[in-house]
């Protein structure tokens, strides 16, 4: 049978994802292995290549800068004129140098003509200024004196003769004469009609770059120094030597690796990357004819150094275009950090520098090893997609039509018509769906069949319960009523032969009603307070008169003391529970005593329920027989129907019941001894609220409803005279109708407090007049209506209340009954 709950590690769409797990598993090893291997090679040069992307980066940013400071150098040649006076040039100077872009690195900047040409009487005729601390700037003069040294020949300037108009030449870096500060120069050749005019200077102070360089490295981890073209070191020497420097100021790298030898790997580096260069440039005469009017023009400047200017006078396209990487090196230990490290060297276009990062191996394996694992999550990530989608797939083209197909043979279960399965696809599932419509299509006849057989078995049972509950009714009311008039001693007798006939053929006719009602699972319990010891004292004092031809036999009822009586549950079924027990203990019992006692069961000295039990010295139910007494139609002996009668339905109710209630039945017996049985109930004990009005008519009881009028609807003349008698003697005045066309009509000129309502009845029925009654405006449409009917099945009790009736009273009627009724819908305000 299929359940609608299957346990999650059982469903196929777990054993897929099982199934995937293990295959995103070795995915999972299969990338780590392939990471381990070849793979490590290739994330090595993944982070080498972030790395050298990082000091990429810096050289663009001094790259930048030298562009940007080229750019003012060059708008100064520009709208410098041969005309204009000394201020105006000192005031273009000072405009243009104070740019945002670049005015943190400028230290000063000057126009320097050619000898006599601006002024033909000097032949220094610099304008030059530098700039405070606080941005202002002043005039420096110290160029023009007579004794000092003819800036025309200075290496910052004799280069830019042969400077293609438009371009910027960087000069060596140097230390300032003036100031004693690091310092490199960016020069641009002015023309006047076409003729070499002079130059125009930004002085670049290097302590500002090797802030950046210092702050990037930082970044980095590592550290960053940079290069001229002739190899001077631009950055402070202590930052690379670490505080010891044995050198002059500005050291090329070969004369730090002179001074400190763990330097002479590194600066061995930087020569064999360049050394190349310097041999194409030795072999190509344009280049050494333009190098060596530059060492003419100037003593500072030597033939290697020329050739330099002029490779970048004249470029070659095969040489270093971009900032290109010039080398990568493996330093075993390096004089800076004292650890192995890896050494990038990369030159800067516009100036010929030389910028050279370090970074500790260390980081790189931090890097690749970040590398590995992003690229590791990548690829793992890319496997669980793979993993989702495939189990997405399944679950879609599998799982989905399982589910849907499981879904409909789950909708099957109820007792709506059988509809085939609606599934098209042409697969094995669809096959298997197939013989499943096919092989329920035969079954769908056979299942109506026998639910037509179950409700034409209801339907039977409903009519004949009302066909014998009617005459009934008369017999135990007629019993009941002449109970009351004076009589012989012989006629009593007869008179209660009758009353326990009657009352045996209604016990067996309920029976077979419970019976029905619980085979087909139509029986339901109610909830309502009621007092238990009266229902033990109800039951006693029902069966005690059926033992009066037994002398030998007692009959006594105890009710605990400490035993709660006030309690919510079904009264009446716990009532026919005692009852049956009772009757069959009464039953089988010749001589002895027959014990009915009520009282609580504790756990932790705590309530946890009501106990039930009925002792009995008879026949005694030997032990292989416990389970079959409370099976239907059975007893324990097949003589005992001989000799003792009944139907063996009792007890097979009264398990059912006690079950139905959450209850457990037990018994205990000794063939020839007695029996025990004991009913355990988890009953509710009542709140401690009353009801004054109820316990107020209880407490009258005959006459409670003296002075109230009732209207009494009964078609039958028997039934009619019993109704009214029990009505009478409860204090009612009574108007009868013998329909309810009458009913209605009466209901519309007199007022009454109460309305007892039979159901079947010639003209109009009982329902069809209280649908009349609640719907007209007449001084009745408020009033409770009763049912008093032999339609006793829950479909009919269901049928009055909902059609405007506020209780129901059974056939045959007791007056307990109609009290309680009574009690119950007079007692609280009536709302339509």
């Amino acid at each position: 049978m299929f359940k609608n709950d299957i346990p999650w590690y059982k469903t196929i769409s777990i054993k897929a994802l099982w199934i995937l797990g293990l295959m995103l598993a070795v995915m999972v090893v299969s990338i780590v292995y392939v990471l381990e291997t070849t793979g490590d090679s290739m994330v090595r040069d993944g982070a080498n290549q972030r790395v050298e992307a990082q000091v990429e980066t810096v050289a663009q940013s001094l790259g930048q800068l030298s562009n940007n400071i080229g750019t003012v150098a060059l708008t100064i040649a520009d709208i410098l004129s041969v005309d204009d006076t000394e201020a105006q040039i000192e005031q273009k100077l000072a405009t243009l140098l104070s740019n945002a872009n670049i005015k943190n690195v400028v230290a000063s900047g000057g126009f320097w003509p050619e000898p006599y040409l601006y002024n033909p009487s000097k032949a220094k005729a610099s304008v030059f200024i530098a700039f405070n601390e606080d941005g202002s700037y002043r005039r420096v003069s110290d160029y023009n004196d007579a004794s000092a040294r003819p800036y025309q020949i200075e290496e910052w300037y004799a280069p830019a003769r042969w400077s293609v108009p438009g371009s910027a030449y960087w000069s060596r870096a140097y230390i300032d004469p003036y100031t004693q500060e690091p310092m490199v120069t960016c020069s641009v050749p002015i023309y006047a009609e076409g003729v070499f005019f002079g130059v125009v200077t930004i002085d670049v102070r290097l302590a500002e770059l090797q802030a950046f360089l210092t702050r990037s490295g930082q970044k980095l981890g590592g550290y960053l120094a940079m290069f001229d073209r002739s190899g001077r070191l631009m950055s402070d020497a202590e930052s690379v030597t670490q505080g010891s420097p044995k050198f002059g100021p500005l050291p090329t790298a070969r004369e730090i690796a002179a001074s400190e030898p763990q330097f002479s790997e590194l600066a061995l580096v930087i020569s064999v990357a360049t050394q190349g260069d310097h041999l194409v440039r030795q072999s190509n005469h344009k280049l050494q004819t333009l190098a060596k009017s530059m060492v003419q023009a100037s003593p500072d400047i030597d033939i290697g150094y020329a050739l330099s200017i002029a490779s970048e006078m004249v470029p070659d396209e095969s040489l270093f275009q971009g900032s290109e990487r010039l080398f990568t090196h493996r330093l075993q230990n390096d004089p800076m950090l004292q650890e192995p490290t890896l050494v990038f060297g990369r030159i800067l276009p516009a100036s010929n520098w030389m910028l050279v990062g370090a970074l500790p191996e260390r980081l790189l394996l931090v890097e690749a090893t970040t590398l590995k694992n992003d690229l590791f999550f990548a690829m793992a990530l890319v496997g669980i997609l793979l993993v989702g989608v495939t189990y997405a797939a399944i679950h879609f083209y599998v799982v989905r039509p399982m589910a849907k197909v499981r879904l409909a043979l789950i909708e099957q279960r109820g007792d709506g018509p059988f509809s085939p399965i609606d599934y098209t696809e042409q697969d094995e599932l669809g096959m298997l769906v197939c013989e499943f419509n096919d092989i329920s299509t035969d079954l769908v006849d056979a299942r109506e069949k026998a639910l037509d057989a179950a409700r034409a078995k209801q339907l039977f049972l409903a009519n004949i319960s009302h066909e014998i509950r009617t005459p009934m009714n008369g017999i135990l009311g007629a019993t009941t009523l002449m109970q009351d008039e004076p009589m012989t001693g012989k006629q009593a007798e007869y008179l209660s032969v009758i009353a326990h006939s009657s009352r045996g053929l209604m016990s067996l006719i309920n029976n077979i009603l419970d019976f029905s009602k619980m085979e087909s699972n139509h029986l339901k319990l109610e909830e309502a307070p009621f007092d238990l010891e009266q229902v033990g004292r109800y039951v006693h004092d029902l069966m005690l008169p059926t033992i009066k031809d037994k002398h030998q036999l007692c009959f006594e009822y105890e009710f605990d003391e400490h035993c709660p009586r006030r309690f919510m549950g079904d009264a009446h079924r716990i009532e026919q529970v005692i009852l049956n027990l009772v009757s069959n203990a009464l039953k089988f019992t010749e001589n002895g005593l027959v014990n009915l006692k009520i009282g609580v069961s504790k756990q932790g000295g705590l309530y946890s329920g009501v106990v039930v039990r009925v002792t009995d010295t008879g026949v005694g139910i030997p032990s292989d027989k416990y389970k079959l007494i409370f099976d239907e139609f059975q007893q324990a002996d097949a003589s005992t129907t001989r000799r003792f009668g009944g139907s063996g339905l009792g007890l097979a109710i009264t398990k059912q019941l006690v079950d139905l209630m959450g209850g457990d039945i037990s018994i205990a017996s000794k063939v020839g001894r007695g029996s025990q049985f004991d009913v355990s109930l988890p009953l509710q004990i009542e709140d401690d609220v009353s009801n004054e009005t109820a316990q107020a008519l209880i407490s009258q009881h005959l006459d409670a409803f003296s002075g109230k009028q009732c209207l009494l609807v009964e078609d039958n003349a028997i039934n009619c005279m019993i109704a009214e008698k029990m009505l009478s003697k409860l204090g009612f005045s009574i108007d009868i109708a013998r329909d309810g066309v009458v009913a209605l009509e009466k209901a519309a000129l007199r007022s009454y407090d109460i309305i007892f309502m039979d159901i079947q009845m010639p003209r109009m029925d009982g329902l069809e007049a209280t649908r009349q009654i609640r719907a007209s405006q007449n001084i009745n449409q408020s009033t409770p209506i009763v049912a008093m009917t032999a339609n006793v099945l829950k479909d009919d009790i269901w049928r009055c209340i909902s059609n405007g009736m506020q209780g129901h009273i059974g056939k045959p009627l007791r007056e307990n009954d109609i009290y309680a009724a009574c009690v119950k819908t007079m007692s609280h305000e009536f709302e339509s």
